[in-house]
């Protein structure tokens, strides 16, 4: 019995091992005869497709890290540079016209110059949302007048008239530099 014993495990052990050796080869039969070798080799082209995928969006989230570790420290600095120009002192620029050269005997003389909005736009539209001032350098009123009326005339749509000092009193007589 034991010889018979013995028999049976040497036999079941090549057994055994035919089937391992064979396993392979039969399985690839299987999968020729059944068109399931071509579905494995997809498989395993997606299988490295999303491997190479998985890399690129790691790199990509590395990038994107970076990138908003960049986008934090730019607000920062907008914020620090908000910061500096609203605790500067507000400075309010007055336009004035100026025509002629300040000479000797010639003196200034200010007057009101407006534009009517018609077909305004862009910058020009701005620059006369509100009156200006013109200072014409002349030897009397007259030709101040006439300087003023020139470069700015009413059939450009511009409207003229003498200033008034409120509050600083009169004009002065002589060359204001």
């Amino acid at each position: 019995m034991f010889i018979v014993l013995v028999v049976i495990l040497i036999l079941s052990s090549l057994g055994l091992i035919g089937c391992l050796a064979l396993r392979g080869p039969l399985i690839r039969a299987a999968e020729a005869r059944h068109g399931l070798s071509s579905a494995r080799d997809l498989i395993g082209a997606a299988r490295q497709q999303r491997l190479a995928e998985h890399s690129l969006s790691t790199d990509f989230e590395g990038k994107l890290l970076a990138q908003r570790k960049t986008l934090a420290e730019i607000e920062t600095n907008l914020k620090k540079a908000q910061q500096q120009v609203a605790q500067l002192p507000k400075q309010v620029f007055e336009v004035v016209f100026e025509l002629g050269t300040p000479e000797a005997g010639t003196q200034p003389y200010e007057f009101v110059v407006a534009r009517k909005a018609g077909n305004l736009a862009g910058a020009e539209a701005e620059l006369w949302a509100r009156p200006r001032i013109l200072r014409a350098w002349s030897r009397n009123q007259v030709g101040a007048q006439g300087l003023a009326q020139a470069r700015f005339p009413s059939t450009e749509g511009f409207l003229l008239r003498v200033a008034e000092r409120l509050d600083k009193g009169p004009l002065p007589s002589g060359p204001v530099i």
